[in-house]
């Protein structure tokens, strides 16, 4: 089954002005990604993590685009992509 017609359940909890996303397929976690508020304008996406059994297949883009969904709805403008101890590399408008 191709990605486009499977559903990918995303759960979602609201962390001290940020969130956590958990993504499950048929009840079954696939993976997750956090974002944080740094300011009213920006926030940061944090340790995005797909399941060694789910990788390659598409799921990393479908967190990654419920994260930056989930971003507009905090009302952030932008979000940092971090590598880890790194500043501000690249931010997505």
């Amino acid at each position: 089954m191709s990605l486009l017609t499977r559903s990918l359940l995303i759960w979602t909890g609201i962390i001290r002005g940020g969130a956590l996303l958990l993504g499950s397929e048929d009840g079954t976690p696939v993976g997750s990604i956090a974002i944080r508020k740094i300011d009213d304008a920006i926030c940061e996406a944090k340790r995005l993590f797909i399941k060694p059994e789910f990788r390659g297949k598409g799921y990393a883009r479908v967190m990654l685009n419920t994260m930056l969904d989930k971003a507009k709805e905090l009302g952030v403008a932008r979000v940092a992509l971090l590598p880890f101890g790194a500043r501000v590399v690249r931010v997505h408008y």
